[in-house]
């Protein structure tokens, strides 16, 4: 989990400097294929925040139902 959530750090901070190079780029804008990997940076993004709270979600209701035995 440790390792997925410097993933989830590393894509964040490689979207904030593609996002600064895109307001930079100006009227011309991206490439195409440059916008691509944008996006699909984004997308990676979002799935690897998505697999994160599923976890964390998994996590919180194993805990209540494990407290739920115990009593």
């Amino acid at each position: 989990m440790k390792a997925l959530k410097w993933f989830w750090l590393i894509a964040l901070i490689t979207i904030g400097f593609k996002l600064y190079n895109l307001a930079l780029a100006g009227p011309g804008g991206y490439a195409s294929d440059q916008m691509q990997a944008f996006v699909g940076m984004v997308m990676v993004f979002a799935l690897i925040t998505c697999i994160i709270i599923m976890a964390w979600v998994v996590r919180l209701a194993k805990t209540a139902c494990s407290e739920k035995l115990a009593r």
